[in-house]
């Protein structure tokens, strides 16, 4: 086993994954881009699942074990943007309150700086995200993936 599964292996077995809420809106699917006629036409050529790519949909529904799979694989870009609206792996895991998939990512290299199309960093996500959850718990949640955010950020 080399070093990057060996190390994936022990966080998935050490992972705790909280109860996470999903924004009942969020949708990635092509009926719900809001892009010109001539990119919607575009963007109809390209089946679903190249859309939402694994690492993005395994990360948006906070699973973690797909994440680390995907990610021991090496067979997946880490901070590959979505065609629709520029998100990463990181930006829907943020999205979707997933704190331990976000501390995976962001040890595995996840870009902390890339931006999506409205020019979100993922830290500016993290910000909106909390600003709108619903519960102390979720906005708990957010706030502590901004410090796992924050730290990643002075460190680079």
């Amino acid at each position: 086993m080399n070093q990057p599964s060996l190390t994936i292996a022990i966080i998935l077995s050490i992972a705790c994954v909280s109860e996470c809420s999903v924004p009942k809106n969020f949708h990635h699917g092509l009926s719900q881009i809001n892009v010109n006629n001539k990119q919607e036409q575009l963007l109809a050529l390209i089946p679903e699942e190249e859309v939402l790519p694994e690492l993005h949909s395994a990360a948006y529904n906070g699973d973690l074990e797909a994440v680390c799979i995907l990610l021991a694989s090496q067979a997946v870009s880490i901070n590959a943007p979505l065609l629709s609206d520029g998100s990463t792996a990181l930006h829907l895991a943020i999205e979707a309150g997933h704190k331990a998939i976000v501390d995976i990512l962001l040890g595995v290299g996840a870009d902390v700086f890339a931006v999506d199309h409205e020019g979100y960093n993922a830290l500016d996500l993290v910000i909106e995200c909390e600003a709108t959850a619903h519960t102390p718990s979720d906005r708990a949640n957010y706030i502590a993936i901004a410090i796992l955010i924050q730290n990643k950020m002075q460190a680079t």
